[in-house]
This record gives C-alpha cells, sequence and structure tokens, in this order.
C-alpha cells in the first residue's frame, strides 16, 4: 500500500506550490460560480414529512385517549 500511495506523495511533492495553490484557488472559485453554496434542501418534502409524522402521532394520542376512558 505504501508504494501505492508513494506514486502521489512524490506528484504532490514534486508539484510547483503556485501549481497546487492555483488548484485549490480554482476549485473554491469554481465553487462559489457554480451557486452550490445557495443550495438548499427540500422544503416540500420536510414539511410533508413533518405533516404525516404529526398526524400519526395525533392518531396515537387519540387511540390512547379512547383506551382510557374515551369511546367504549
Amino acid at each position: 500500500i505504501i508504494n501505492d500511495v508513494k506514486i502521489y506523495l512524490d506528484a504532490v511533492q514534486n508539484m510547483p506550490f503556485n501549481g497546487a495553490q492555483n488548484l485549490v484557488n480554482n476549485m473554491i472559485k469554481d465553487n462559489q460560480e457554480s451557486g452550490v453554496e445557495g443550495v438548499k434542501g427540500n422544503p416540500q418534502n420536510e414539511a410533508e414529512e413533518e405533516k404525516a409524522a404529526d398526524a400519526q402521532a395525533m392518531n396515537g394520542f387519540v387511540a390512547a385517549m379512547n383506551k382510557f376512558g374515551g369511546k367504549k
């Protein structure tokens, strides 16, 4: 495994500092320009899941109330 990794370590070590720095700077710039930072989760699905969880909890509550003195 060490020999497999050594190839990559040698390549990075032999890369001029400006080359590595430019690579990272370009990655950051691409990330910022792509708009990926503004991507959010899907609130519609989250809201639907929360609504379903609330309905399930309410059904459980109603069943418990019915069992302990509610409908017979």
